[in-house]
This record gives C-alpha cells, structure tokens and sequence, in this order.
C-alpha cells in the first residue's frame, strides 16, 4: 500500500465503508504551478451508499492520487434515535487549529474538546491538513430549497499518533445531515502566501452559502418561492467555485474547486443549462415564468468557470459541459433577441430569461448582455469557431445602436432595455462597469482596440460611481 492510500485510510470514517464503486474520471500528466505544488489531475470519483442502524448515508469522493481528497456526506434519518455520530482519525502528534471569528483568522494549539462552531475548521498536524465543514441539518422543502435546521457539534480527541474526530448530529426522521471536509498529506492552505488570510475570510460556507451532497446553495431571496428565514436554494452560478478556479492561491482551491464543478455536472438539464428551480414572484408577476427557468448571467457565469477550468486542469468533462451549455445558450440567443438595424448593421439585444412554457420576451440588461459578450468571445478563443465571435459581434452591435438609451441623466446606466421598448430598473452599484472593463479587455486583446460605444458608457458609468462615493469598482 502506497504512502498516500496510508494516510487515506487513516481518515475513513470510523466501521463505515467508504470504498463502494470507482469511477474514473480522467488523467492527465500533472504539472507544477507557481507555488510549487503538484497540479491533482488522476482523480477518481466513489458515491459510496450505506446502511445503518436507524440511518443511512450517502457519500461522495474525489480522490487526488498523492494530493489529497474532498468529500460530502448525506445522512437520512430513518427513526427517531437520539442522535447519529460518526468518526474518522488525522495522523500526526502535534498540530494548529485555525478558524474565523468575525472575520479574523483565530490560531491555537491542537488540543481535546469541543471544535468552534460557524466557521470552517482548519486543522494542520506534524503529518496531514484537514479543513472541516461545519455539520447542518435540514429539511427538503421543494424547487431545488432546503431549510437549514441546527448545526451538529464536533469534537476531537488526541491519541499517540493521531487525532479523532467526532461529527454528532441530532437526529429527527424525514430530515437529513450534511458534512464535507478536505484532506491532504500536503498543506491545504498557507496563510502566510500571498492574500490567503483574506481570501478565505471572504469563503463563507455557513451563513449564507452552504455544499450539500448535489451542489452548491445560496441562502434564498425573499422574493423566491418556496423561502425561509432559513432557507437556501441551489444557485446555478456557484461563486464558491468560480472563485477558487479564478483565484487559486492553494492546494484546497484546487481540490474543492474542481470537486464541485465535477458535482456540478449533474445539475445540468436535459435541455443543456443550469436551472433557476424555485419560482421568482417577480419573474411570474411580470412575464408568468415557472420555476426551473433560464438565467443568462448565471449561465454564462458557469460556461466562463468551466472554460476556465478546462484550461487550468484539463479535464474533458469540463470541456463537454462549457460546450453543451453554450449550444443552448446559442439557441437561446437565436430565438429571444430583440433586433436594432442601421445602414448594414445589425444587433440584437437578447431576453435574460426563457422557459419552456414561456412564449414572450422579457427585459434585456446590460449586465446580462456584457457577460453573454464576454463568454462568446472566450469561447471563440479556445474554440478558434468564428460563428461565436460574430454572435459576440452581434450583442455588441446591439449595445452600440442603443448607446444612447443606456446614459441617463444622473450619468447612471440603466439596467435593462424593456419589451415595451423603454428602458427600466435599477442598475447595480459597479457590476455592470466591471462587466464593461471585461469586455474591453477582450476586443484589445481579440482586435488590438477598445470599442469607443463601451469606453463611452463606461465613462459616464465612472463618473457617477465617484460622485455618489461608490467603492469597490475594478480600478
């Protein structure tokens, strides 16, 4: 047995099985990034279902041979038995616990007892790195929502070699639990690189973000139905992952980043996008649209992240799902644009929402139409399929003959051409002159020049960002 297989069957969980059926999933020669570290690209996926007294569980695994692995858990309650607990070991003799409170990073020695609660949990022995994710229950509500119950309580007790840790959960039939960590013979995160301290300060997995067994949840608007105090629904951008592609910086962006995008895949439809599955009351008061719609940003959001990451780990599959998504983007746009003409030129401005049963256009928003831009001319990058750049092409012609309308009198940007023809809504504070920066720097690299239309909007956009003390704005 490998030294890395050691260590992993070191952390299994305590007369659970953990290995159940393999799945490969790709492998690649790996390669070393600029901190040194080996990139993970032998990975191998195990769902490991398991029954138990009064209980059974669900796992989910990636491995990275020799760099570690990330895993979530799903436990059913089948009775109503006082509680469920699980453990697992972490080699080493010596080690640090590091964790945020109120946004400050929180060190101490290792040591028995009680573990924090509300923040993910970074343990460093002599010998291994763990992050731990705080353990919740919940209830399935409906459309892709589940309500957070009670959080679980963990503790950790040392043995001469080695650490044990103990999830408890309350238990109460027809409710679930869930909990995930990372582990590695390799250190997991440096605090001392770079911005890392701040970087995962920002990671929040506990108050308004949550990983569940099938993806990725965000706490629920209110205006989205079903939605609790205390609910989250499974968002189809996932920030979390998106981040750690784009910002990297350590083993453990690299390992849950990739982990979530490969868990991601599921969540695409038969149709070839990311739903929206609850429903928006503002969406079916305005135009009757049903949950399980089409969101243009946060599908565009997904098809940059997973281009991005076939470009920084290679795996096919994020290729085939950045593809597949793009097809039904491409159909989308097609189908739901509105379109502007002068002389020659044509241009569309494309409806940011559709759905099966929906026969209407809705609102276009500049937002909306920047990122479709910028991931059309990604795609044609990578893809090197000039079809996609003259799509891009297209959307940006729709911007330019429409120029005027989007300027307001304050030097605001309105948020969205109207299907009546008008323009309405409220713009966000700097995400649109982001999204146009974004853009630019995709035409000066493409076509050695900035678009004087965008540099036009993104002036007056500026100028009313520094009057009103908006902060925050890429500089």
């Amino acid at each position: 047995m490998s030294k890395y297989l050691s260590l992993l069957a070191m952390v299994i969980f305590i007369n659970q099985p953990i290995m159940a059926s393999n799945q490969a999933l790709t492998t690649r020669p790996s390669f070393q990034d600029e901190l040194g570290a080996v990139k993970p690209y032998d990975i191998k996926q195990m769902l490991t279902p398991v029954e138990g007294q009064g209980y059974r569980y669900t796992q989910n695994t990636y491995q990275f041979e020799g760099n570690g692995y990330y895993f979530c858990r799903q436990i059913d309650y089948l009775d109503d038995i006082k509680d469920y607990r699980t453990s697992f070991y972490i080699p080493g003799k010596e080690g640090t616990l590091r964790h945020y409170k109120n946004g400050k990073l929180i060190e101490q020695p290792l040591k028995n007892g009680k573990l924090p609660t509300g923040s993910k949990l970074f343990i460093d022995t002599d010998a291994y790195s763990y992050i731990l994710g705080q353990g919740y229950n919940y209830e399935e509500l409906e459309d892709g929502t589940v309500q957070s119950l009670g959080a679980s309580s963990i503790y950790i007790k040392q043995f001469e070699d080695r650490w044990r840790i103990t999830y408890v959960f309350d238990k109460h039939p027809g409710t679930f639990g869930i909990m995930w960590g990372v582990g590695s013979p390799k250190q997991l995160v440096d605090f001392d690189y770079g911005s890392n301290k701040d970087i995962w300060a920002a990671y929040d997995l506990d108050d308004n973000a949550r990983i569940l067994l099938d993806g990725y949840y965000f706490k629920s608007p209110d205006s989205y139905i079903p939605s609790t105090s205390n609910s989250y629904w499974k968002i189809p951008s996932m920030y979390l992952a998106s981040s750690f592609v784009k910002t990297g910086g350590s083993l453990a962006s690299d390992l849950m980043g990739q982990s979530l995008l490969f868990t991601g895949l599921r969540n695409i439809n038969t149709q070839g996008y990311f739903p929206s599955l609850p429903k928006s009351r503002w969406l079916f008061d305005t135009y009757n649209i049903e949950g399980g719609f089409f969101d243009t940003r946060f599908n565009a959001d997904m098809i940059e992240t997973y281009l991005l990451a076939y470009n920084k780990f290679g795996h096919p599959e994020f290729q085939e799902a950045y593809k597949r998504l793009i097809t039904h983007y491409t159909n989308h746009i097609r189908s739901n644009h509105f379109t502007f003409t002068s002389g020659t030129d044509i241009g569309w401005l494309v409806s940011d929402y559709s759905h099966p049963d929906l026969e209407t256009k809705t609102h276009s928003s500049l937002n909306h139409q920047l990122q479709a831009i910028h991931i059309y001319l990604s795609y044609y990058e990578v893809e090197h399929d000039s079809n996609y750049y003259d799509y891009a092409k297209k959307m940006l012609t729709g911007i330019k003959l429409t120029r005027d309308l989007w300027i307001m009198d304050s030097g605001n940007l309105e948020y969205a051409f109207l299907p009546n023809g008008k323009m309405g809504y409220s713009d966000y504070p700097y995400l649109t002159y982001n999204d146009l920066q974004k853009v630019q720097d995709d035409l000066i690299r493409i076509d050695g020049q900035p678009d004087p239309d965008l540099a036009k909007l993104s002036e007056s956009k500026l100028q009313w960002m520094e009057a009103c003390g908006i902060s925050g704005y890429r500089k």
